[in-house]
């Protein structure tokens, strides 16, 4: 993976983190959202370069967007069930 897409995967997940976070007002589940966020983002990225390398940069680039807003939104739901 080139270090231009690391740099954009990592703008994405941290913009999808923040915007997430920014609406508690607790801290360690702020920083478990930025942190979902990479992950989701990163796995997502590395799943579309494995799986559908056809694809290239924009779908390393979507994957990484899907991913960060998915694993995000799993957090925020499963959170609000406990509750």
């Amino acid at each position: 993976m080139h270090e231009f897409n690391l740099i954009i995967i990592m703008s994405i997940a941290s913009s999808v983190g923040w915007t997430a976070a920014i609406y508690d007002d607790d801290l360690p589940l702020s920083i478990g959202y930025f942190v979902a966020s990479l992950v989701g983002a990163f796995m997502a990225s590395y799943m579309a370069l494995w799986f559908l390398p056809q694809y290239g940069n924009v779908g390393v680039v979507l994957a990484a967007l899907i991913g960060a807003i998915s694993l995000t939104a799993v957090l925020r739901i499963f959170r609000k069930k406990k509750s």
